[in-house]
């Protein structure tokens, strides 16, 4: 499995994890969340907290994509990104 998962991947974890614990009311008590908060998530209500994610393993990450256009290249030279316009 990869170390970067999803949303719905996040979610089948928990429920997971919510299974073999044998409730979602217990991983909620076992880790300090509100139970509510816990059905709220897995029911898609609600975004995946923080408390969830570090209940889990996980941290949130935001990743960016370079967007190029026709007349753009995008090359490196010396560490540094220059964009040379064609």
């Amino acid at each position: 499995m990869s170390d970067l998962l999803n949303e719905q991947q996040m979610r089948a974890m928990l429920q997971a994890r919510c299974d073999l614990l044998g409730s979602q009311r217990e991983f909620a008590r076992q880790n300090g969340i509100s139970a509510s908060v816990v059905s709220q998530v897995l029911n898609a209500g609600r975004g995946i907290s923080p408390e969830i994610l570090a209940a889990l393993g996980f941290t949130k990450v935001t990743r960016f994509a370079k967007v190029r256009t026709k007349d753009q290249s995008i090359w490196i030279k010396g560490g540094q990104e220059a964009v040379k316009q064609e």
